[in-house]
């Protein structure tokens, strides 16, 4: 065994990591700025002449939850990708543990934005929800 691929591993993990923590940057900002679009949304409700506004909110909404939904079906795509290639580039002899603890999920409908991708959606519906009831 050389150096070279006793270090596969960490470096398909580190890898993986690494798109895990971009994910989670990416939800938190998502949750951030809806939380933000939203208390926006309930100080200006019931005032007067801001059907405008409440449009431009519900369209922002659902454009940063369409925005951060592409870029977790990057992040799960590169993920699925690195596991592919471990699966097929992991030496004969190894016997350690596997690159991921739980490998991602491949449903016909949410394996390629992994079970975070949801929230865009749910915010999305919301927006929809929001902008159809004003």
């Amino acid at each position: 065994m050389n150096h070279n691929e006793s270090s596969y591993e960490e470096t398909v993990r580190t890898m993986i990591n690494r798109e895990n923590d971009l994910i989670h940057y990416r939800v938190t900002w998502l949750m951030t700025v809806q939380g933000l679009f939203f208390a926006a949304l309930g100080l200006a409700w019931n005032k007067p002449d801001i059907s405008s506004f409440i449009a431009l909110l519900c369209f922002l909404g659902i454009l940063m939850s369409v925005v951060v939904l592409i870029a977790l079906a990057g992040a799960s795509r590169a993920i699925r990708r690195l596991i592919g290639w471990w699966d097929t580039n992991k030496p004969s002899h190894y016997q350690g543990p596997d690159v991921v603890g739980i490998r991602p999920m491949r449903t016909k409908y949410f394996g390629w934005i992994g079970p975070w991708g949801i929230i865009p959606f749910l915010f999305i519906i919301a927006w929809t929800v929001v902008f159809l009831a004003y």
